[in-house]
């Protein structure tokens, strides 16, 4: 079994990342919301999103 899990990157996707092993990169924030919490009333047209599978 597998799924697909997204990131939402910077504009541009200035650390260029592309699969899993890219997240190990130096200089990486992530940012975690909280469970149940949704998107809605956002604009994320300035972000990129990733898909890799799981």
């Amino acid at each position: 079994m597998s799924r697909w899990a997204g990131l939402y990157v910077a504009p541009g996707n200035p650390h260029q990342i592309q699969g899993w092993t890219d997240l190990t990169k130096p200089g990486l924030r992530f940012v975690n919301r909280e469970k149940g919490a949704g998107l809605s009333g956002y604009d994320l047209s300035q972000t990129g999103k990733i898909m890799m599978r799981m």
